[in-house]
Order: structure tokens, then C-alpha cells, then sequence
């Protein structure tokens, strides 16, 4: 059997509910799909951990003396696994973000007759 979608009530002052359902009126959506598109652009990326922002300093760290000339060859490993560690957690934010994206409803527009 399906779940049915959750509903909420929201109270506003009646010149802002005018003037969201006149924007989306004017753009052929429902004031359901306006304010979907427009919770997407308010929501803000997952950002990089503490771990994340410790590696960061540490590849910093280890670039700036590869840039010296002080790499030894077992800092050089530990480099190349931090780099390969952040691009890693990189992707999967990304993977993350996409995934979120694709779980949002599309914006719909109101059926003409």
C-alpha cells in the first residue's frame, strides 16, 4: 500500500499568498510547484566536515613542502592517499547532492484546457 504524501499548513500575510499565486499563475504553476522551484534554491549544499577541512590543511601542508623540495618519499604516499582520500569524499558529496536533486518533485506545470 502507498504512503501519501505529508501535508503542512502555512499562514501568511494575504499580500504575500497574493503575490505568490500570481507568480505562479503568470508562469502556468501551481503555487505547490513555485514554492518547490523555489525551496531549491534556498537549501544549502552539504558542506565539508571537520575531518574534511583537517585533511585540506594537511594536503596544504604537504604541498607546500613537495614545493620546497623537503618530500621524502614516505610523504609522498601519505600525500598522494590524502589527495586521493578528499577527491573521494569529494565525488560522494556530489553524489549526494545529485541524488537530492533527483528525490525532489518536478516542477509541474498546471494542466490547459
Amino acid at each position: 500500500m502507498g504512503e501519501l504524501p505529508m501535508a503542512r499548513s502555512v499562514t501568511l500575510p494575504d499580500d504575500l499568498f497574493n503575490k505568490l499565486t500570481r507568480g505562479a499563475a503568470q508562469r502556468g504553476l501551481t503555487l505547490e510547484a513555485l514554492l518547490a522551484f523555489v525551496s531549491e534554491l534556498v537549501v544549502i549544499p552539504e558542506q565539508p566536515s571537520a575531518h574534511d577541512r583537517q585533511r585540506s590543511r594537511r594536503i596544504e601542508q604537504m604541498l607546500d613542502r613537495y614545493r620546497a623540495g623537503r618530500l621524502t618519499r614516505q610523504d609522498h604516499a601519505v600525500l598522494d592517499r590524502l589527495i586521493d582520500a578528499d577527491y573521494r569524499e569529494a565525488i560522494a558529496r556530489a553524489d549526494r547532492l545529485i541524488a537530492s536533486k533527483h528525490s525532489v518533485p518536478k516542477v509541474s506545470k498546471r494542466s490547459r484546457k
